[in-house]
């Protein structure tokens, strides 16, 4: 207990020389809600200690549990408001501390099923003011985080009938992550009926899936923002016979279920396809990985009711997007990795607000601008959408200590971003203007250290240089620490 207590006074004193070093004193500008809730989700990623998808043990039934608790930190600013090109508010610096419980449960039936629970519960404490709610301090949850069954046919017929077939069906129904493709047009938690076969060197994933209400809705129109209602059909083809490579392609619908306010004009409805072709694998040898994906989006949702002399109407959407990366890995004690990444999402000129109805797609007119349910990391203080734009990504990262009995599982990384809009319509940031594509640079910093086996410690530090898009230029800058224990 000793050595614990020494290294989580270690830890703590670490947390706040590093907040000390970090912070810079200039003030900063940040698209609030859309920049935090990109932040949330690439923090949720990095904290994931247990999916529930481990190996089940051979007792006809045996239980499992744990969980982890997150303690955090962060520190960020919004954009301010600008009105007719002229900065009228200056930014507001915020401050937020989270409290995060996980706790989980799996029961195995043998080797074949399996029934997973984990439950989350967390106290938010923004300080006085710096809300993006109505509340500066609330209870959120409990909330069911995960709750599924799965099933695997080819393990129970072997256990059943002593042979084990060439194929398999496994199903998974209930509440879970489901990523499509490299995760570019869905990469979500659902509730969702997953069914995945194996046959020979065909892999066939299907899903039936419906959004959890609430989660934020990519449409920020403010008769819609709070609540994603949306149905997920869709099929995924992965051919896994070659030695190196894995291609794949799927079809994916996405329905809008979302219900128009009572007396308004404005009619809201997103219908999309979405079809995608990709591959994951090995280039030279094993030291050289990548991913790769390019999709084409159609079908129809409606403009914006006050840009057109007419009623609300549906009209056609016809958008692309590409993302592709490059990983290095060169071995060594200090396991130094490299990676470079490029991603891409077509835009529509005309739109003002790229993902939403309100300002959103011109009466009359094609829409050009790509929106789905997927997730990239496009950096931690400007974390722009996924949607009219360009970004170019180089990273790496090391174990500097790897013979220290301390530091050994201490690692440095850096990622550098480069943005420009595709079109000259507007990105997911509402500071930037739609007279010019350059949208400015990013660095970004992380510390990742799992000091002993159940206690890590994040650190994540981000710098945003505006580009001539943007009316105020001042750099952002974000900074998030945490503290996770688990159990």
């Amino acid at each position: 207990m000793k050595g614990l207590a020494k290294k989580v006074a270690i830890t703590a004193v670490a947390v706040v020389a590093l907040a000390a070093m970090m912070w810079p004193s200039t003030a900063a500008a940040q698209d609030a809600r859309l920049g935090f809730i990109q932040r949330q989700r690439q923090i949720e990623q990095e904290l994931q200690f247990d999916t529930g998808t481990g190996e089940t043990k051979e007792q006809l039934l045996n239980f499992e549990w744990g969980g982890w608790f997150t303690s955090s930190y962060e520190l960020f600013h919004d954009n301010g408001i600008i009105s007719g090109g002229v900065i009228t508010q200056g930014v507001h610096e915020r401050h937020l501390a989270q409290y995060d419980l996980r706790l989980w449960g799996r029961a195995n039936i043998s080797s074949y099923a399996q029934v997973y629970a984990r439950i989350r519960l967390g106290y938010v404490d923004w300080e006085v003011g710096d809300s993006l709610t109505s509340q500066d301090h609330y209870l959120d949850g409990p909330n069911l985080d995960r709750g599924y069954v799965s099933f695997d046919l080819r393990r129970a017929i072997e256990e059943w009938q002593g042979h084990r077939p060439s194929w398999t069906v496994n199903t998974q129904i209930g509440r879970q992550y489901v990523e499509w493709g490299t995760g570019l047009v869905l990469s979500l938690p659902v509730d969702a009926v997953m069914v995945n076969g194996e046959f020979g060197d065909l892999n066939v994933r299907a899903v039936a899936a419906q959004s959890i209400n609430s989660i934020d809705n990519i449409d920020r129109s403010a008769a819609v923002a709070e609540r994603l209602e949306r149905d997920f059909y869709g099929v995924e083809i992965e051919m896994q016979g070659f030695e190196k490579h894995r291609p794949f392609a799927y079809a994916l619908r996405a329905i809008d279920r979302t219900t128009t306010p009572v007396g308004s004009s404005q009619r809201y409805g997103y219908d999309a396809w979405y079809f995608g072709v990709g591959s994951r694998g090995i280039l030279w040898n094993p030291k050289w990985t990548y991913t790769s994906e390019v999709v084409w989006e159609t079908g129809r949702g409606y403009a914006d009711v006050l840009t057109g002399p007419g009623p609300n109407e549906l009209e056609d959407i016809q958008a692309f997007a590409a993302d592709v990366q490059v990983n290095y890995f060169m071995g060594g004690v200090h396991k130094p990795r490299f990676s470079a990444q490029y991603t891409f999402a077509s835009g529509d000129d005309d739109r003002v607000r790229p993902s939403d109805t309100v300002s959103g797609n011109l009466w009359g007119s094609n829409d050009y601008g790509f929106n789905a349910f997927g997730f990239r990391y496009t950096g931690y203080s400007f974390a722009p959408v996924v949607t009219n734009i360009h970004v170019l990504r180089a990273g790496f990262a090391f174990l500097p200590f790897p013979e220290s009995d301390v530091f050994d599982q201490l690692e440095l990384g850096a990622d550098v971003f480069g943005y420009a809009s595709a079109q000259t319509g507007g990105v997911s940031d509402v500071s930037a203007g739609t007279g010019s594509r350059s949208l400015g640079y990013e660095a970004d910093t992380h510390i990742y250290w799992r000091i002993v086996s159940d206690l890590s410690l994040v650190v994540r530090y981000g710098v945003f240089m505006p580009g001539e898009a943007f009316l105020d230029g001042t750099s952002r800058h974000s900074l998030y620490t945490g503290v996770t224990l688990s159990f």
